[in-house]
């Protein structure tokens, strides 16, 4: 910690001598030595400089070395008369304004002549002190005003940098001098300030279109001319900095603006030289200057192409910028053709920089996907932003080209104004002399007016071209603008649901740049869904700077569907069913596509179209499900069951409206699915039917043989001849949870003992135990005698070989049965049929005693 608390007061310590502001105190006193020496280029000054103090030097005048520490200026208005030192003088002396004296090394016997230039510190020159002080135009002053660093001779050190008091007052329209009585001011130093322009008289006379517009001008500026810099003396022992901007002090920049119906229509400007001229409303000023003219001398002209009222605002600056009052002036153009012309383009022609950003946003896809009702969806949304970048590369490249062109051609203007510059100086220097009789020279200048004029033109062109190119340039710098403001926009994206936001988020898009957007959002119901890019109220719209160049894209809507949950419709006996839904919606830039899923199935396999009473018959259902869309994971059927008219006892399959319900198996998967009957199990000898589950049934005889059914559905023996139909449904394939209704059917005729027709599969006779096979063993019988023969004791012990021979009471229970019960029975029977088994509940169903 300690090391880095000294490290930064060592910065601090480093900083204070480079980073202080100058001040006038900084500069030392001389007092001798080299040490105190100093210097300061540009203050156009031979030798080494001292600040002079209440050290004398031994060779230094006494009565004019030293005065004061600081200096502090008289202040006049208008003009300063050496004759008269009082006239137009405001304040003696003004302690506001401190100024160092700065002498040259002459006061110390150096040889070189003596002089002096009074400085002070930059920190303390701003507007109000150009403004108050001096008279000026601070934003003028302070722009062009050079500061002098004044340094040490002996040692590299710098006091900081000062202004001139003579730049100060030249810069501002007035002067400074020295010299004054010192009964006005002990400190020896002045400033005259001067007057701003004023414009006098400002008229316009009403006329045709096809004359020009000649003003009637008059006016006044007073800017000191020859004072301070002397440019026009060719013995000046300094040099003018600011000729280029302040020299020309004769002269004053008019601007003249021209106004249709409150609007801007055209704008001009240029220059007007003024003349030695008195203004007899301000005597003070000493180097008036008087311009003007009216009629075809007029220095201000307008060519109208337009007819009616207008009004005229004319602006004049004097050699340092300072603006006179504006005036104002109104005239009527009228005259043949006014009722033809077009309106004017307000703010002049070609004025207005019509470039606008073009910006397009687009929605360009939109899928609407199959949901169930309530359920969570992913939305997908292509958003984009179109690419003009083409465009305004070519209206760059043309742009670059105008200000090339422009640029050469002010390379050139400034060429000719320099060699116009160099012609009005030669001609200003180059006086006409005459010698009179007793060989006196004498001097008058030159009539310089044409090389003025000349300069004065160069100038407005320059001007003119300056501002087309800083038209070109600002147009540049506002495309420049543009393109980095809109380099990446986040318009907002929303979406909507029968026109309620579900769902909305911005997007950053670059130019030529497109992205998905997905919202989650639940889906209540069937109905549109709407994606809108850049929606009201809008963040890029049409302004001045975007040209948003459409908004019918903006918008793309689908429909969105919840699972249909759809059953075909019940297909005939052994044929197709099919049923279709839709699955996804797509909107793809307005051309629309529908994606289904289709559930197809049939009842197949059937084993035999005909069977006897007491058989079983087998058939397979067979369904195929098909997806349109390939991004879904749909699957097929997930449960298929069949109901079946009838069944035989010991099942344990519950009975419905349409039919004992028996679940199927899938015995094939994929989207090509089988589904086949349960496997059924048969015991050998009582003929007992089960299903899976057959060792958990009551009537179960473990000690019995089971014999594998098949995939069969069984019919009793008794079953009466007849078409039996029955159903299968195939349940939840897809995203719809699509279902099918398929019907089949199977004719019974005959039966497997008793048929009528003599067409048993079974012979039912009496056998003797002692001779069963009289004839011969059937196959069906073949080593299976034994449990024939094995009755032979019974057989021929028995004493009631005929049953009808038993008597009452003989057998181990007995029931009696009321009119009631045999009712009740009636009854059972109708929906029971024949299929009693007298050892379920049916003895105590009907509680027989």
């Amino acid at each position: 910690m300690k090391s880095k608390l000294l490290v930064f007061i060592f910065v601090i310590l480093l900083c204070i001598p480079n980073c202080a502001y100058a001040r006038n105190s900084d500069i030392p006193f001389y007092d001798g030595k080299n040490e105190t020496l100093i210097r300061s280029k540009g203050l156009q000054m031979p030798g080494n400089y001292l600040r002079p103090g209440k050290f004398l030097p031994p060779n230094a005048p006494p009565d004019i070395y030293y005065t004061a520490d600081l200096h502090y200026p008289a202040l006049y208005n208008g003009s300063f008369d050496w004759g008269n030192q009082r006239a137009n003088l405001v304040q003696s002396v003004d302690y506001s304004e401190p100024f160092v004296n700065v002498a040259n090394d002459g006061y110390i016997g150096s040889g070189i002549p003596l002089g002096n230039r009074m400085i002070t510190e930059v920190e303390r020159v701003n507007s109000q002190v150009i403004s108050q002080k001096y008279r000026g135009n601070p934003d003028f002053v302070l722009k062009y005003i050079l500061p002098y660093e004044v340094t040490s001779v002996a040692f590299p050190k710098s006091y900081g940098k000062f202004y001139w008091i003579r730049d100060m007052a030249y810069l501002s329209g007035g002067m400074a001098g020295a010299g004054l009585q010192k009964d006005i001011n002990k400190f020896n130093i002045f400033i005259v300030r001067t007057s701003f322009p004023d414009i006098k008289k400002f008229q316009a006379s009403d006329g045709p279109k096809s004359n020009t517009v000649d003003f009637h001008v008059e006016g006044f500026e007073y800017v000191t001319k020859n004072k301070g810099y002397t440019d026009n003396n060719m013995g000046s022992e300094t040099i003018n900095p600011y000729a280029e901007m302040a020299g020309e002090r004769n002269r004053v920049k008019w601007v003249l603006k021209i106004y249709k119906d409150g609007s801007e229509i055209d704008t001009k400007e240029g220059y007007i030289r003024s003349n030695p001229k008195k203004d007899s409303e301000k005597p003070e000023e000493g180097d008036a200057g008087y311009f003007g003219g009216k009629g075809s001398s007029s220095p201000i002209r307008w060519q109208p192409t337009t007819c009616g009222k207008f009004e005229a605002k004319l602006q004049v600056y004097d050699a340092v910028q300072r603006p006179a009052k504006e005036k104002k002036t109104s005239f009527t153009i009228s005259g043949n053709g006014c009722d033809k012309e077009k309106p004017p383009t307000p703010g002049g022609e070609g004025d207005e920089d019509t470039f606008k950003y073009k910006m397009d946003f687009s929605v360009d896809r939109i899928e609407g996907e199959t949901v169930e009702s309530g359920d969570n969806v992913k939305t997908p949304v292509k958003v984009s932003r179109a690419d003009f970048s083409e465009e305004r590369k070519k209206y760059r490249e043309e742009l670059d080209r105008k200000i090339q062109d422009q640029e050469r051609e002010l390379s050139k203007l400034e060429d000719r104004k320099q060699d116009a510059r160099e012609e009005l100086n030669f001609c200003r220097y180059d006086r006409i002399c005459t010698i009179d009789e007793e060989g006196n020279q004498h001097c008058v200048p030159r009539d310089c007016s044409s090389y003025e004029y000349n300069l004065d033109r160069i100038l407005t062109m320059i001007s003119t071209e300056t501002k087309k190119l800083n038209k070109e340039k600002n147009k540049r710098d506002r495309l420049d603008k543009l393109e980095s403001e809109y380099k990446n926009t986040t318009p907002n994206v929303v979406l909507r649901f029968q026109d309620n936001i579900v769902g909305q988020q911005k997007v950053n898009l670059s130019e030529g740049q497109s992205k998905v957007l997905y919202y989650d959002w639940k889906v209540p119901s069937s109905g549109q869904i709407e994606a809108e890019i850049n929606p009201k109220p809008r963040k890029y719209d049409n302004s001045k700077d975007v040209l948003k160049t459409n908004f019918n894209n903006n918008k793309l809507d689908t429909p969105i569907n919840v699972a249909s949950h759809e059953t075909s419709t019940c297909s005939q006996p052994n044929s197709t069913a099919t049923v279709t839904a839709v699955v996804r919606t797509i909107n793809n830039a307005g051309d629309r596509d529908t994606l289904y899923e289709r559930l197809t199935g049939s009842i197949v396999n059937i084993s035999k179209p005909k069977i006897r009473a007491g058989y079983g018959f087998s058939y397979e259902v067979k369904t195929t499900y098909t997806n349109e869309d390939s991004s879904s994971h749909a699957t097929g059927v997930k449960s298929t069951t069949s109901f079946l008219p009838t069944m035989v006892q010991h099942q344990q399959y519950s009975k419905t409206e349409d039919g004992y319900k028996v679940p199927m198996d899938e015995t094939l998967g994929g989207y090509n699915q089988v589904w086949s009957l349960p496997h059924t199990y048969v015991e050998k000898f009582s003929g007992n039917v089960f299903n899976d589950n057959y060792k958990k049934h009551p009537k179960y005889n473990p000690n019995e043989t089971i014999l594998d059914g098949g995939r069969k559905w069984y019919t009793e023996f008794t079953q009466a001849d007849g078409t039996y139909s029955f159903k299968a449904m195939a349940y939840g394939a897809g995203v719809n949870k699509l279902n099918l209704c398929l019907t089949g059917k199977i004719e019974v005729e005959g039966s497997g003992i008793g048929d009528k027709k003599g067409n048993d599969d079974f012979i039912k006779r009496s056998v003797n135990p002692q001779n069963p096979f009289p004839g011969q063993v059937g196959w069906n019988w073949k080593n299976k005698e034994p449990m024939l023969t094995s009755l032979s004791d019974w057989w021929n012990t028995w004493e009631y070989p005929n049953p009808k021979d038993i008597p009452t009471g003989y057998h181990m229970e007995s029931y009696k049965i009321t009119p009631e019960m045999y009712k009740q029975i009636k009854e059972y029977n109708k929906t029971h049929g024949s299929d009693v088994n007298l050892n379920s509940d049916f003895l105590t169903r009907f509680n027989f005693k």
